[in-house]
């Protein structure tokens, strides 16, 4: 905007030499000035809490401390108004941040309590996952699943999913003489899911 003002300036002054030269040499100095004035607003003042300083950079940067290394917070102060407060005002902002980071380190605290009272709180379970193959007929292993079933409850757990997953095809051919039979089937996993209460919480 700076620049475009001063342009305009500039060819309004063409018909008069000594004015034009003036202008031109103000509206480059203008110019420059202006350039340099847009860069800065993109700027942003960051805090750093350990050090209790203001540094500037660019919105988004995730930038450290020059001096201690710690994670600066993006406040939401312009360099170019930073530049022009005076050192109270400067203070008073920094003390302002300061204080409101230290609030949301509070709320941050309390809810972490919460989250661990209520997991204090809630019933803790430990699971087992078994896979029982089909038999080379393609059948399930009914069986096997059930010696496995009997034997987890007896330990104390129970069955919590039950699921089966494909894991191939299985064929054979036989032939007598001039005759011959083939067999295609399908061989899956029965993928069993146990659970297991290890402890009750406060809650039951």
């Amino acid at each position: 905007m700076l620049s475009y003002s001063y342009e305009i300036l500039y060819i309004s002054a063409q018909k008069n030499t000594i004015l034009n030269k003036i202008l031109m040499t103000l509206g480059n100095i203008f110019i420059l000035r202006g350039e340099w004035g847009s860069k800065s607003m993109l700027k942003k003042m960051f805090y750093c809490e350990n050090c209790n300083s203001m540094w500037s950079g660019n919105e988004g940067d995730n930038m450290l401390c020059p001096d201690c290394k710690t994670p600066l917070e993006l406040t939401n102060v312009d360099l170019l108004d930073w530049r022009k407060k005076t050192q109270s005002e400067k203070d008073a902002i920094k003390s302002e941040i300061r204080n409101r980071i230290h609030e949301h380190k509070i709320v941050l605290q309390k809810r972490e309590e919460l989250r661990n009272a209520q997991l204090s709180k809630n019933p803790q379970y430990e699971y087992q996952i078994v896979a029982v193959g089909d038999k080379d007929s393609g059948e399930i292993d009914i069986r096997e699943i059930q010696r496995i079933l009997n034997q987890y409850s007896e330990e104390g757990w129970k069955l919590h999913t039950a699921l089966t997953n494909e894991v191939g095809k299985n064929s054979s051919a036989a032939s007598i003489g001039s005759f011959g039979a083939g067999i295609n089937s399908t061989i899956d996993q029965t993928i069993l899911i146990f659970e297991r209460c290890i402890d009750s919480g406060s809650n039951m």
